[in-house]
């Protein structure tokens, strides 16, 4: 991963939330890298540590409104 880029975490490849960031990235005409975990867990300790700049999980969207 390159210094400043901006990446987004998700639970797992190929998952709603994954698949949505992948639809909404596409259609707004910009990248993010995407970094997949094992589980929400991770994803949201890197999210809140700063490891990764945004999260697309279930308990994030519940929070993001």
């Amino acid at each position: 991963m390159e210094s400043g880029q901006l990446t987004y975490a998700t639970q797992r490849v190929e998952t709603p939330h994954h698949l949505f960031m992948a639809l909404f990235l596409q259609r707004m005409g910009t990248e993010m890298l995407h970094v997949p975990y094992k589980g929400t867990a991770g994803a949201v300790t890197d999210l809140w540590r700063g490891a990764s700049t945004t999260c697309s999980c279930p308990c994030t969207w519940r929070f993001s409104t």
